[in-house]
């Protein structure tokens, strides 16, 4: 496994990926809407229409005293329960 640092804009670091290999799905994990600049910025609407890839969005909440630690959830994530996950291919 590689990692690469990217753009500081998503849609651009988005692009520039793409420019170097083929996706199958883009996945966007962003915090809670009102914690997101992306999500103000309409990142993930943005991203499924400039991209021909079906992009998934996951909201990362928080942790907080589930297991482990200090139980102050620093440090932690855990990704909130998707009931249906939306995919769309665009």
């Amino acid at each position: 496994m590689r990692g690469q640092l990217g753009d500081a804009d998503p849609l651009r670091a988005i692009g520039d990926a793409l420019g170097v290999f083929v996706a199958d799905e883009i996945l966007v994990a962003t915090h809670p809407e009102a914690r997101s600049a992306w999500l103000a910025g309409d990142l993930v609407a943005r991203a499924r229409s400039r991209f021909g890839v079906p992009v998934l969005h996951v909201v990362v909440h928080r942790g907080g005293g589930d297991g482990g630690g200090s139980g102050d959830g620093v440090g932690r994530r855990r990704l909130a329960p998707l009931a249906q996950p939306t995919l769309s291919a665009s």
